[in-house]
């Protein structure tokens, strides 16, 4: 866990790539030895080797002309034609991997990914030389702990002029990028990946921060809900298992009460009375109605044949003309059964092994604890 992280986002990135190298399928210059082969004297050279030529080809003009109409649509407050304009631009770049693409190109994508890659760890390496500490880069963000008080706009101003000068020296180009100062986190919180060892590499696009917000002392004694849910309306969850559809009611619950506590930086303690309290009330049957699974059927439930997994089983037990879409089900004694068909008791160890615990652990090296102490499994192993 960081305090003070500032978060930085390139304003759509990869379409910018495009304009700013000119890749596109008419300027690709293929390798000597491809029929046919094409050759420049000046060529544009990605980091992955891919060449382009000079001359503005067709896709960056295009991309000229959404950038300047999403502009204009930001300008007069219209959301909706920004949003559609944001979506085509970087469908400019889906389309140069897609194999149903009559244009596409591994060598295009490819140059695309690996420009991105570039400028991305150039500017941790120039945020480090200044005394920043890049804590995680993620396609076109940065997230940034502060350790100055130079303010976030300020550092996107300076990154921006220093990265125009690099790629215009380097590349002879003319730089298209933005980098924007979005939000400072007061907390924020990688966990680790499950299974590796502490101190290991965390999960790809999974975190969670706690947004800087004018709001009152929610900590107090005796905050009232509407204050807890002031300071629960500040946390922010990307990739975890609390915003997973596939993932119960319980573990979302579960998993923002465990960053709630983490973020008020509670003891190991008040984690451990606030676990032994959920399995209370789950082996109590309070929380039956959290339970529920949901799974998308993605073909007929016959095309399962290789393996059948649980929302399968679930469906299988439904009328004929029910197996489709959205499966809800849960776990009981004699298996997955759909929700309000239940046949057996509800399997409550299973929640605990594969709901509960696996979100917990992911706590346990920023706890300086382990999961058999969070739970109250631990055992003296030792005398010493």
């Amino acid at each position: 866990m960081y305090d003070r992280v500032l978060l930085f986002d390139f304003q759509s990135l990869y379409p910018s790539i495009m304009r700013s190298f000119n890749i596109d399928p008419l300027s690709y210059l293929r390798p000597a030895g491809a029929a046919p082969a094409s050759e420049d004297p000046d060529p544009i050279v990605a980091p992955n080797g891919a060449r382009f030529r000079r001359e503005p080809g067709i896709l960056p003009r295009l991309l000229d002309r959404f950038f300047d109409s999403r502009r204009q649509a930001r300008e007069r407050g219209d959301e909706v034609a920004s949003f559609v304009y944001k979506i085509i631009m970087n469908s400019f770049y889906g389309v140069l991997g897609a194999a149903g693409c009559r244009f596409a190109g591994s060598e295009l994508a490819g140059a695309v990914t690996s420009f991105g890659q570039h400028i991305l760890t150039w500017c941790r390496d120039y945020l480090e030389g200044r005394g920043h500490r890049v804590l995680y880069g993620d396609t076109d963000s940065l997230f940034v702990q502060l350790l100055t008080s130079a303010p976030g706009e300020e550092i996107a101003a300076e990154v921006n002029q220093a990265l125009s000068r690099y790629l215009a020296e380097r590349w002879r180009v003319q730089p298209r990028f933005i980098l924007e100062y979005e939000k400072l986190y007061e907390r924020f919180f990688l966990p680790p990946m499950r299974g590796e060892e502490a101190g290991a590499k965390g999960r790809a696009k999974n975190y969670a921060g706690l947004e800087e917000r004018p709001a009152p002392e929610e900590g107090a004694a005796g905050a009232g809900p509407e204050q807890v849910e002031a300071y629960r309306a500040r946390i922010e969850v990307k990739g975890m298992e609390a915003v997973r559809r596939d993932w119960t009611d319980l573990a979302h619950d579960f998993q923002l009460r465990l960053l709630e506590l983490l973020f008020r930086r509670e003891a190991p303690a008040a984690f451990r009375e606030y676990i032994a309290g959920v399995v209370k009330d789950l082996l109590a049957a309070r929380l039956d109605d959290r339970l529920v699974y949901r799974k998308a059927l993605r073909k007929p439930v016959a095309a399962y044949t290789k393996n059948t997994p649980p929302h399968v089983k679930a469906a299988e037990l439904l009328p004929a003309g029910a197996r489709r879409g959205l499966i809800r089900y849960l776990i009981t004694v004699a298996g997955p059964q759909p929700a309000g068909r239940l046949t057996a008791a509800l399997d409550y160890g299973h929640y605990i092994e594969k709901q509960l615990k696996p979100i917990a652990s992911g706590f346990t090296e920023v706890l300086g604890t382990s999961l058999e102490a969070l739970f109250g499994a631990e055992r003296q192993l030792s005398l010493f």
